[in-house]
């Protein structure tokens, strides 16, 4: 009895010396922990995209090549490009020993009589990988409804999705993510990047990879817009392409002709209805599953906690320093953690949640 009495008492004269001190703890762990059971995406992804603007440029693969259907092509021809046209732009191509051609562009489209077709269909096969990007998934009960319609029923139609924040996430129609994989199947771009850097053939493999409903996400690796090399669609089936450039890698082939908003989405880097091509997000898709660089989301813990230290910082802050020293503090606080963050995400890929910890001060 008497060693329990004196832990009593000990316990006692702890918990009223230091009463001040756990309220304040508690307080500062109850506004974080408060804090953390909300979703502030829409801040969390302006501060995503700011650091994505101030960062270095990324560097490319150099295996990715692009061919747009663009002014130059239509002011030249005084049309869009018809069946003997595509014809003549893939028999450069294949001279140049392109490895991987993807068509933006669906065979539908294209207009010329059946011999015409025929003849289109029978050049794509001849390339190694030759895939028609279809910018939707679809169940596995119901691929076949994707398979091209004859002649170019042999042709592979692969799903090659891209996602806009519209209704979910931030809300803002800026397009940050990009599919991997839907109900357990690959889709385009690991596909192609996987001839290049076999890593990625598993998707285990893949850096940054997270599920979101029926499908495997990563962030995309962004790029300004501008960023790659773009050849016109007229001076490429005249012959106008750099051969030693082209050989060996893939090239992307679609419209950049600011006729619609349909062909553009808007990025980290800006918010206009034009912002990139999707000539230039694919571009930037497939280099980052080539490269393996996308960026990594820190677990939510690790937002937690730093958000509790913070709150913590805060409260002693504002209930024992003088006010000017108080704000020196915090501002540099702020500062600091601004700056390893901006680190983090340039240097390492790293995404740490700053929106919970600012909104904690």
């Amino acid at each position: 009895m008497g060693f329990l009495a004196r832990c009593f008492n000990t316990s006692k004269r702890f918990f009223e010396k230091h009463l001040q001190t756990l309220v304040r703890v508690s307080f500062a762990l109850s506004i974080a922990f408060i804090l953390n059971q909300f979703s502030f995406d829409f801040i969390e992804s302006y501060l995503y995209d700011m650091r994505m603007r101030l960062k270095p440029v990324s560097p490319m693969s150099g295996h990715v090549q692009t061919i747009a259907i663009d002014p130059k092509t239509i002011d030249n021809m005084n049309r869009t490009p018809n069946a003997a046209d595509h014809l003549k732009l893939l028999t450069e191509l294949k001279e140049a020993g392109v490895k991987v051609v993807v068509y933006l562009i669906s065979p539908g489209e294209v207009v010329g009589s059946y011999d015409e077709l025929v003849a289109l269909a029978h050049k794509a096969e001849e390339f190694p990988y030759f895939m028609i990007a279809i910018s939707d998934v679809w169940p596995k009960s119901q691929e076949a409804n994707f398979i091209p319609r004859p002649p170019f029923e042999k042709l592979r139609a692969v799903s090659a999705p891209y996602t806009s924040d519209l209704k979910l996430a931030a809300k803002d129609d800026v397009t940050r993510r990009m599919f991997t994989s839907f109900q357990g199947d690959m889709l385009m771009h690991p596909t192609v990047a996987g001839i290049y850097n076999s890593d990625v053939r598993d998707e285990k493999n893949i850096r940054g990879l997270f599920k979101f409903f029926a499908s495997n996400q990563v962030f995309i690796d962004f790029r300004p817009s501008g960023t790659y090399p773009r050849t016109s669609f007229y001076s490429a089936m005249n012959g106008g392409i750099d051969r030693k450039r082209f050989r060996g890698n893939v090239v992307v082939v679609g419209r950049d002709i600011q006729a619609t908003v349909d062909d553009y989405v808007r990025t980290p880097f800006s918010r206009d209805v034009i912002a990139m091509s999707f000539l230039e997000m694919h571009a930037n898709m497939l280099d980052t599953m080539i490269l393996n660089s996308a960026y990594v989301q820190t677990p939510s813990w690790i937002s937690l906690l730093i958000t509790s230290l913070i709150s913590m910082l805060t409260v002693y802050v504002v209930l024992l320093v003088k006010p000017t020293r108080g704000l020196a503090i915090l501002g540099t606080a702020f500062v600091s953690f601004s700056i390893v963050c901006f680190l983090l995400f340039w240097l390492g890929g790293w995404w740490i949640d700053m929106s919970h910890p600012f909104l904690s001060i």
